[in-house]
């Protein structure tokens, strides 16, 4: 795995309040991820000569995880009742906010780190 995609890196983020968000979804809290990556949403291309944005890389990451991906027989089960699990909102902001990056002026820490990232995405496609 990319050092980048490492959680202490989460400790780099200037804003604690982000810092404490960052952690908490890095624990499967999907609240806070939504703050993290609204924060993400937010920043400009000048970010990226920053550690800021690369930061938040393990948290998308570990939101990823492929072994979350339902089976079908579990999908099956979510139709029927109506439900969605909040991993699968979780995946589905990690691809958005990794999307983003795209929006942003890439770093090369983020292009390095794209075949961890990428053995992550592929998977929910």
């Amino acid at each position: 795995m990319h050092e980048a995609l490492d959680l202490k890196i989460v400790s780099d983020l200037p804003d604690k309040r982000i810092r404490a968000a960052a952690l908490a979804a890095a624990n499967r809290s999907l609240p806070d991820l939504r703050v993290v990556t609204n924060a993400l949403s937010n920043y400009t291309s000048k970010f990226c000569i920053g550690t800021s944005p690369i930061c938040v890389l393990p948290v998308l990451y570990l939101n990823l995880d492929p072994r979350m991906i339902p089976t079908p027989q579990a999908m099956e089960l979510m139709i029927h009742h109506a439900t969605r699990p909040s991993y699968i909102d979780a995946a589905r902001l990690s691809l958005k906010a990794l999307h983003h990056f795209t929006d942003l002026r890439i770093c090369q820490t983020t292009v390095d780190a794209c075949p961890d990232l990428w053995a992550r995405v592929w998977p929910w496609m």
